[in-house]
């Protein structure tokens, strides 16, 4: 756990890096959830400003592309998360976040292809688990910076102990992308 003022040197370091366009605060949590008698683990994510998520993750509908907006009406919960455990629209779920559980109603289901996770805004979570968010990741945009710019301010935020890792949504989606193109390639095969 880092030390205060080196929580405060990184976030000095991310406000002031002219690289980064903009940031939002996060708690990243692994959580349990439950639903008609099963449980699935998943990452549930807790944006400091439910209003600015929209600029780092779409929240939409598959069919129509409506977008979402994350409010405290209740949680967002990925698609296939909710297929696999049979959740729709209107039902309450129950997570569970270390030792605390929390029962919160599903407003919304959204498109999502990797991964599965669960979206509640700042006041939603401090109501339903009874005591404030702590918040423990950054989302940074970084438009226009080729991979090896991004590395670069990856490992200048390395070099601060409050830091623990970059992960790098770019890298991701090339990665996709170059697994379609080969997939597609056996396709035609």
């Amino acid at each position: 756990k880092a030390a205060k003022d080196q929580v405060s040197d990184l976030e000095k370091k991310v406000q002031n890096d002219s690289q980064i366009a903009s940031s939002l605060k996060v708690r990243s949590s692994s959580v349990d959830i439950s639903f008609g008698g099963k449980t699935k683990s998943l990452t549930m994510i807790v944006p400091e400003s439910a209003k600015e998520l929209d600029h780092y993750i779409v929240l939409r509908k598959r069919v129509g592309h409506n977008k979402y907006t994350l409010d405290d009406s209740g949680v967002i919960l990925t698609e296939q998360i909710a297929k696999k455990l049979g959740i729709n629209v209107g039902d309450t779920i129950t997570i569970k976040e270390n030792n605390k559980s929390a029962q919160v109603k599903v407003s919304k289901i959204t498109e999502n292809y990797m991964t599965h996770y669960v979206y509640i805004t700042p006041e939603l979570y401090n109501t339903a688990f009874g005591e404030q968010v702590k918040y423990n990741e950054y989302f940074l945009l970084m438009p226009g910076l080729d991979e090896a710019a991004q590395l670069q301010v990856g490992n200048s935020l390395l070099k601060l102990p409050a830091a623990n890792g970059v992960f790098y949504t770019s890298y991701y989606q090339n990665l996709l992308s170059h697994i379609l193109v080969s997939l597609n390639i056996v396709v035609w095969v």
